[in-house]
């Protein structure tokens, strides 16, 4: 059984959002039901067309590292609205890529998806990565 030590956890995200060398990742909403799997890939995602929405470059030095049992890494809210007349559509969830890469780095779902219906209409995603061993 693994067990790392909870400044290990620590040393892990730091690592895995290189935030000794920050680099920069994009969050993109997805507008699909995806099965969240270790095999998706980006082009398991349909990313939300609404007018307004962009994805929304993470500056790599914005991630706040929390120690604990478990490590866990936060970035600020992200804002998305809806700036005009649209067809309904349903958020599911968001998936960050690698800013200039491209390749998906992981995806979440959210707890109840969103629809977005109207202009003013937005949602709030804040991106977290929990890194959790067996014992925490």
């Amino acid at each position: 059984m693994l067990k790392m030590a909870d400044s290990g956890e620590v040393a892990a995200l730091s690592a895995f959002l290189n935030k000794i060398t920050p680099q920069n990742m994009r969050l993109h909403l997805n507008a699909n039901n995806v099965t969240l799997t270790d095999a998706m890939t980006v082009g398991s995602f349909t990313e939300a067309s609404f007018p307004g929405y962009a994805s929304v470059v993470l500056d790599g030095a914005l991630w706040q590292i929390t120690p604990g049992a478990p490590a866990v890494a936060a970035y600020p809210v992200v804002f998305f609205t809806c700036t005009g007349a649209v067809s309904p559509q349903t958020i599911y969830g968001y998936y960050i890529t690698r800013d200039g890469a491209g390749d998906l780095m992981w995806a979440e779902a959210l707890p109840t998806p969103q629809i977005i219906t109207a202009a003013g209409n937005g949602l709030t995603v804040a991106p977290r990565l929990t890194a959790k061993d067996e014992s925490d």
